[in-house]
């Protein structure tokens, strides 16, 4: 009777984390990536832990975000806008501040990362930021 309660006990424990396993959430990507559209150069630098550096830079004017986020099970990533520096008035239609939430997911390959599924309140960025970006290699 001892030999089947420490098996079904050893059992149960083992399909915990097991079932705990799964539902970890899915890992934080890393290094700087680039995409060039338009004129603009678009950045995520993922450098950080938990933090995230998207900045927009055409010429002498630039936008930088710096970001918490959040990835959910299905590799989601939510950021949220600690700190806005917009230098030499670069053109944004949406005003971004402190608070600007936004949304999206990566794919890493390599030297290659693809952002779909982006979305952000009063946003329409989508077109301009999703794509194929290139890892910047570290100097």
């Amino acid at each position: 009777m001892l030999r089947l309660f420490t098996a079904l006990s050893l059992s149960l424990f083992v399909g915990f984390f097991a079932i705990a396993a799964d539902e970890k959430e899915p890992a934080a990507p890393t290094g700087v990536w680039n995409k060039e559209a338009d004129g603009v150069v678009i950045q995520f630098d993922f450098s950080k832990v938990k933090a995230l550096v998207v900045s927009a830079t055409a010429g002498d004017k630039s936008l930088t975000m710096t970001c918490k986020y959040t990835i959910d099970k299905d590799g989601l990533i939510k950021a949220t806008a600690d700190k806005v520096e917009n230098k030499n008035e670069f053109p944004v239609p949406t005003e971004l501040k402190k608070g600007y939430e936004f949304k999206f997911k990566v794919k890493i390959d390599g030297k290659s990362a693809h952002i779909t599924d982006f979305a952000a309140e009063n946003s329409d960025a989508k077109n301009v930021v999703e794509g194929e970006y290139t890892k910047k290699e570290a100097k």
